[in-house]
Order: C-alpha cells, then sequence, then structure tokens
C-alpha cells in the first residue's frame, strides 16, 4: 500500500490523499466540518473530479474532520445542521446515490475537544 499527497487524477486534478496497491488508486478527500463547500464536495470534488479515473473505478473516500456543534457546520440544502459526528456521516450518506453507496465510504473523524459541549 502507497500513500501519496495530492494524488494527481484525469484533467490534472488533484484530491487530497491517494491511496494505491497494485495499479488500484482510491482517492481521498479531506475537509473540515466547518469548510463551505462541506456538503458538495463529495458530490463535486470526490466523485465528479477523481473516482472517474480508471484507476480509482469509481471507489473513494469522504474524510470530515467533526470539531463540534460551537464551529460553525454549514447549513445542508434540506434539514437542520448536524448535532454530531455520528448525525453529519449519515446526512452525508443520505446524499449519495445507491450505487455511490456502494463505492464511496464517508468517515467523520469526531477531533471535538473533550468537554468543549
Amino acid at each position: 500500500m502507497e500513500w501519496q499527497p495530492e494524488g494527481r487524477y484525469a484533467d490534472d486534478k488533484r484530491e487530497d490523499i491517494r491511496a494505491s496497491f497494485g495499479g488500484f488508486n482510491v482517492p481521498v478527500e479531506i475537509k473540515k466540518s466547518m469548510h463551505p463547500q462541506l456538503w458538495t464536495a463529495i458530490s463535486k470534488q470526490l466523485v465528479a473530479k477523481y473516482t472517474r479515473d480508471p484507476g480509482a473505478e469509481g471507489c473513494g473516500v469522504y474524510v470530515v474532520l467533526w470539531f463540534g456543534v460551537q464551529q460553525k457546520v454549514p447549513m445542508p440544502s434540506k434539514g437542520t445542521r448536524p448535532r454530531s459526528a455520528c448525525e453529519l456521516r449519515g446526512m452525508l450518506r443520505e446524499g449519495l446515490g445507491d450505487e455511490e453507496r456502494m463505492k464511496i465510504s464517508i468517515v467523520v473523524l469526531d477531533v471535538e475537544e473533550p468537554g468543549a459541549d
């Protein structure tokens, strides 16, 4: 297994990290929970630009660093702001189609300072 920062993909696009093994490349897009494109990066960056690379075969990982509700999480297009890392993950998964759910992994890492709520 090889990890590469900012791997290059189709149309000279670059994701945050690429994991490679035996010619199979998995793009990894990373965002903070307060990033303005939190809700759109999974489709507009990861899916649209990186997973379409032949070496990725439609697979990818979307990683979000959850800093807690005290940080301004952008409003989703529908519903309310998530109140936990787990809730955020569920909301992001709901935004994927059935085929994308099989090929895109969503990881929300809770990095909120203990006792910050």
